[in-house]
């Protein structure tokens, strides 16, 4: 099929399962489409890892940006991460992104890491409304709780905070099968309702 109208029959949110289906092929030829989409620059990717992989498909070129959420978190974290999946950016890419993203993998080790990307926000408001997108305002809470209790961390605005606390009556849980014997997690765990998978060791490592 001519790559013009290839791009124009999957353009907009897809899977590789939902290519394979439009299209009529198997799922290792829709694997190869997609790598030759994205080498040309009209499919950028989200999620990985343990996230599910989504496809946006545009007829218009994405423009390839420079770091992604390996890159930011190397940066500023005191524990370097070498990547576990492909997360590719098109476009502008910043550390309240970043920090979004690193909750969405539920992964211990990028979440942990993350933690050092709170002294580095600089638009509070752009945080709110990306986490809140994703539905993870009280993890996003609840880890910046932790975070100033053991590195420096940017003061985070009464009114963010104030926000970030609606919809508190179910508990969450940030990592299943993992929870916290500290104490100050377990402060921070009651006034968020919510699951701290991080030990007291764990939390003494990031001084």
């Amino acid at each position: 099929m001519e790559r013009g109208n290839l791009v124009k029959r999957l353009e907009g949110k897809q899977t590789i399962e939902t290519i394979a289906s439009a299209l009529k092929v198997k799922q290792g030829t829709a694997a190869n489409i997609i790598s030759k989409l994205r080498g040309e620059g009209y499919l950028k990717t989200q999620g990985g890892g343990k996230q599910k992989r989504i496809y946006t498909i545009s007829q218009k070129k994405f423009v390839k940006g420079e770091k992604n959420l390996f890159d930011i978190i190397n940066k500023y974290s005191k524990f370097k991460l070498a990547p576990t999946f492909k997360h590719e950016i098109f476009g502008k890419y910043s550390v309240e992104n970043a920090l979004v993203d690193a909750i969405l993998t539920r992964n211990f080790r990028i979440i942990f890491s993350s933690l050092y990307l709170f002294n580095h926000i600089r638009n509070w408001t752009k945080l709110h409304k990306i986490a809140k997108s994703k539905n993870v305002e009280r993890e996003l809470g609840a880890l910046y709780d932790v975070s100033r209790n053991f590195i420096r961390t940017r003061k985070m605005p009464s009114n963010i905070r104030i926000s970030l606390k609606k919809e508190m009556t179910k508990k969450k849980i940030i990592l299943k099968d993992l929870k916290t014997n500290s104490e100050i997690a377990k402060k921070v765990e009651r006034e968020w309702n919510i699951i701290i998978p991080f030990s007291k060791q764990d939390l003494e490592e990031l001084k």
